[in-house]
């Protein structure tokens, strides 16, 4: 398995581990619910022993699977069998090993090794299948049975007294134990059938920071699940064992304001934010980095916005980008939406796709970029004469102010064209509302296309429209420097050339005309 596959099927455990658990409120699941649970805590080992860059994590999985996954309440026999597969008992001298085999429950072999001594261990063993009589829970049994041991001191072999000292639950016979045979020892003899979490709380009182004990492994036994994540050094495993943890209740999964400095999550989510840069910088897996930072509660849409960049994720195609946005969708992270709209207008600007820049545009709400198109038709058609495709119809590019002025300049060219002058009429007085964001020159265009509804036998506007007009229009004709302006654009809209003197005089004609029928 390579990387790629190994990150492509970490993913897909932790969305159907996500699933299962994410509108549970109480983290309480049926039958079918936890078995699913389980299998998947299963699966994130295989798949650990099928990477080689991941093996050296099967021992916490297993670890995992036996302390929070279990069906058994038999922990005992099962962390028994974790330490005979990860730390088998190294063969020293005879009465060495008898110790470890009696911690790791194996009295079969303990008797055997007792019988093929040369000296008479049969008080010993009397002891020991006295113990093994006791019934579990039988604390009555326990005591009579440990008052029938020999007190210390007894002269016996060194290697009989230690056996008597384990199992009379004298710590100081653990020395050259392990953690887990310490937790072990103390698990069948100082105190049995003490609960798992009786366990942990006991681990912690025995833990030796310096033990060459796996340090993840200790800090699980003791239930310090921060400690397990941080000692690691491991990002995949903090995303996702921590991830674990916190589906199944062991880790918070809710996330607190403090006073309006800020939100407090666990650090599981922080550590998902790294993987997500990670595996975009190792396999550029960006919609998969998305899929994990959408987990990630009030930050995710904020992360997702900083990891995909401004504009997003530059170096792919804009297919790529609509694939994106639709994860996006299917997550439901608005901001993230408006984030890729925008970008996604930014590359059609590019490619000089005005129309389709203004949709996405007016998708992600991007004023600013509204703005700058409506600038750049404006600009083009003042050039040109030509007024490039305005989107119409759609009413969020109107949260532009520049845009909804060119929304209503294309409906009021419309009107000219179909003759709908008392229509073109109430645009243009629509337009010249907002004079104070009309470009540059714009005052020229909107007089000359006025002429359009002057020579128009009817009267389309009042006595007081026709004096704002004419307050307009001598603005207009005080400004030389307006002169070669006004004979180009005259030339581009109407298609006839004329000196500019003569279409100012034209104007002033028409309007003081209509202006006389409106009183």
């Amino acid at each position: 398995m390579d990387k790629r596959q190994f990150y492509t099927e970490s993913l897909e455990l932790f969305l159907e581990l996500d699933n299962i658990t994410q509108d549970k409120e109480l983290t309480v699941f049926g039958v079918e619910e936890q078995a699913a649970i389980d299998n998947i805590v299963y699966r994130y080992r295989l798949l650990c022993r099928d990477y080689s860059g991941k093996e050296h994590l099967i021992k916490l999985w297993s670890l995992c699977s036996l302390l929070y996954f279990s069906s058994s309440e038999d922990y005992l026999t099962q962390l028994t069998d974790w330490a005979d597969t990860y730390y088998p008992i190294e063969q020293r001298s005879e009465w060495t090993n008898i110790c470890h085999y009696l911690i790791r429950g194996d009295y079969d072999t303990v008797f055997a090794e007792l019988h093929h001594m040369d000296t008479d261990n049969s008080a010993l063993i009397n002891v020991i299948h006295a113990f093994l009589s006791i019934q579990e829970g039988d604390n009555q049994a326990l005591i009579e049975w440990r008052d029938q041991l020999p007190p210390q001191g007894t002269i016996y072999s060194v290697g009989a007294a230690r056996v008597f000292s384990i199992l009379r639950g004298d710590e100081a016979s653990y020395d050259d134990l392990n953690f887990v045979e310490k937790l072990m020892a103390a698990s069948r003899f100082k105190r049995p059938w003490m609960s798992l979490g009786e366990l942990q709380a006991y681990a912690q009182t025995v833990f030796n920071k310096n033990d060459s004990f796996d340090k993840a492994c200790s800090y699980l036994l003791m239930g310090c699940l921060d400690d397990v994540l941080g000692v690691t050094d491991d990002l995949w495993l903090q995303v996702h064992l921590g991830h674990v943890f916190i589906c199944i209740g062991e880790k918070m999964s809710q996330t607190y304001q403090l006073h309006g400095k800020g939100v407090i999550m666990d650090p599981v989510y922080l550590c998902i934010n790294e993987y997500a840069k990670l595996i975009v910088k190792e396999e550029t897996m960006w919609k998969e980095a998305v899929m994990y930072l959408a987990r990630c509660k009030e930050n995710s849409q904020h992360w997702i916005i900083q990891l995909l960049g401004e504009p997003a994720v530059l170096k792919e195609s804009i297919e790529f980008l609509k694939e994106l946005l639709q994860i996006a969708s299917d997550h439901g992270l608005d901001q993230v939406e408006r984030h890729i709209h925008s970008s996604l207008g930014k590359r059609y600007e590019v490619k000089n796709d005005i129309h389709q820049a203004a949709l996405e545009f007016a998708a992600a709400q991007d004023r600013d970029g509204l703005d700058k198109l409506s600038h750049q038709l404006f600009n083009e058609y003042l050039r040109t004469g030509k007024l490039g495709e305005v989107v119409t119809h759609v009413k969020e590019v109107e949260i532009s102010p520049h845009y909804a002025l060119l929304v209503t300049y294309q409906r009021f060219r419309t009107h000219l064209e179909q003759k709908e002058y008392k229509e073109a009429s109430d645009r243009l007085l629509e337009i010249l509302k907002e004079k104070d964001i009309l470009p540059l020159k714009f005052d020229i265009v909107l007089m000359i296309d006025n002429l359009s509804i002057l020579e128009d036998k009817s009267v389309h506007f009042g006595y007081d429209q026709f004096i704002e007009l004419i307050r307009l229009f001598k603005l207009i004709e005080k400004d030389d420097s307006k002169q070669k302006f006004i004979h180009n654009y005259y030339k581009l809209s109407r298609h006839e050339d004329l000196p500019a003197q003569l279409i100012v005089a034209k104007l002033r004609e028409r309007l003081a005309y209509k202006a006389s029928l409106s009183q």
